[in-house]
């Protein structure tokens, strides 16, 4: 669909879509706005917007309705792709939410791709975006409300930029890889900015950012992040919050920070185990475990990469409210491929015995201790385990001794 001339203008150039009078009858509720279904397992399909503005409304329920797009296949099996383009000089305004809904078996047989801009708002109410069992792309300004994506991808790509005026949540199965901008500012104090649920994962590369702002200025991770960008190119606000299953793979050093001039934070706010894979040299205030009252515990592992010299903390342990920090109680810290002279700890622990809680492969379990550094702070280091040969030779040196001692004394 296009509109054209010399004396073109998009204003002049616009398609309405009316949901007042609208049904939709598929998995999903809400009403049908485009809907590029078939029965064809083999047969492409293509819809192209290719200029103009589009406008999605109710008139007869205004800003309470979801508007569906639907890409769903009718067949069970086939190789089919239905694609919806919204290209550049195209803009989609809509006083509806919106949702995406793809083809159950394989997202990447339904595509959609914003290349225009798109707003969701409704006078002063931002409206929300979701998408399941499909693949998006943003690949221009996409300021909406809520951002939910599950059971498929969002691709955020290099010069987008995708604003959520509320939160941002990969679900079930979902997928966002951002290689652009991503700004979440909900207005409400107490919700996470971002949370990755548990089988979720955002993958921020080379040239992606995140900025938190307002809400509870924080990312809640249940699943996973991975994390290729620049430094401070993904500034939390406040924290980066791990719960029961969460990992984080570091793969840039000092990425993620909790402001411009502060290093990040790690708070493990809930029961359960969460991981860091740490592969280049990284920089962290601390960590807030669970609170030491017989019941809470937190268990970390820390890997170390190859690409990791040196891991350092300002405090082994913080303080991220008012009844958390300590490594103390059942709360464990493990580290993986752990070396002595490796991980530096700047201003020596808050509590001797959470060196106790320290545990590492290869080294024995309560040795570790903090040694000083010529340069300033500890070197967080540990007694090793003796190599089985050594051990050994020890033994029989010291049978040697006793038989000796033994003999002296007849």
């Amino acid at each position: 669909m296009r509109g054209d001339g010399e004396d073109y203008d998009p204003s002049k150039h616009s398609l309405l879509i009316d949901l007042a009078n609208m049904s939709y009858n598929g998995t999903w509720s809400g009403k049908g706005t485009i809907e590029m279904r078939g029965f064809s397992a083999t047969a492409d399909q293509t819809l192209t917007f290719a200029n103009g503005v589009i406008s999605i409304t109710d008139t007869k329920a205004l800003g309470t309705s979801t508007a569906v797009i639907d890409l769903y296949s009718n067949t069970k099996d086939g190789t089919s792709i239905k694609t919806l383009n919204f290209e550049a000089p195209t803009t989609l305004n809509s006083t509806e939410n919106l949702r995406v809904f793809g083809y159950s078996k394989d997202p990447s047989r339904g595509i959609v791709n914003f290349n225009g801009t798109v707003t969701a708002k409704n006078g002063d109410t931002w409206k929300d975006f979701s998408s399941a069992y499909a693949t998006v792309n943003i690949n221009n300004t996409f300021d909406v409300g809520k951002a939910t994506i599950e059971y498929g991808v969002l691709n955020v790509n290099e010069g987008a930029t995708l604003t959520a005026n509320n939160t941002i949540k990969v679900g079930t199965n979902g997928e966002i890889y951002v290689n652009g901008q991503i700004n979440a500012t909900p207005t409400s104090t107490s919700v996470d900015n971002i949370q990755i649920a548990a089988n979720g994962y955002m993958k921020v590369g080379e040239t992606g950012s995140i900025k938190l702002e307002k809400g509870y200025t924080l990312i809640r991770l249940y699943g996973t992040l991975e994390i290729n960008s620049a430094e401070g190119s993904i500034i939390c606000s406040r924290y980066l919050r791990m719960c029961n299953g969460g990992k984080l793979i570091l793969n840039t050093s000092n990425a993620l920070k909790d402001s411009e001039t502060q290093y990040a934070t790690i708070w493990l706010s809930e029961n359960g185990s969460s991981e860091i894979v740490v592969n280049a040299d990284n920089h962290f205030r601390g960590i807030c475990f669970r609170t030491d009252n017989g019941s809470n515990y937190s268990d970390l592992t820390i890997t170390l990469g190859e690409g990791c010299n040196t891991l350092i903390f300002d405090s082994i342990s913080t303080v991220c409210d008012t009844s958390q920090g300590l490594l103390l109680g059942d709360n464990k810290l493990v580290f993986v491929n752990f070396e002595n002279n490796k991980i530096k700890v700047l201003n020596s622990v808050r509590d001797e015995n959470e060196l106790k809680n320290i545990y590492a492969e290869g080294f024995e379990d309560g040795s570790f201790y903090l040694e000083t550094a010529d340069d300033g702070g500890y070197w967080l280091n540990a007694v090793a385990v003796p190599e089985p040969a050594m051990a050994a030779a020890f033994a029989a040196m010291l049978a040697l001794g006793i038989a000796a001692l033994r003999k002296n004394k007849q």
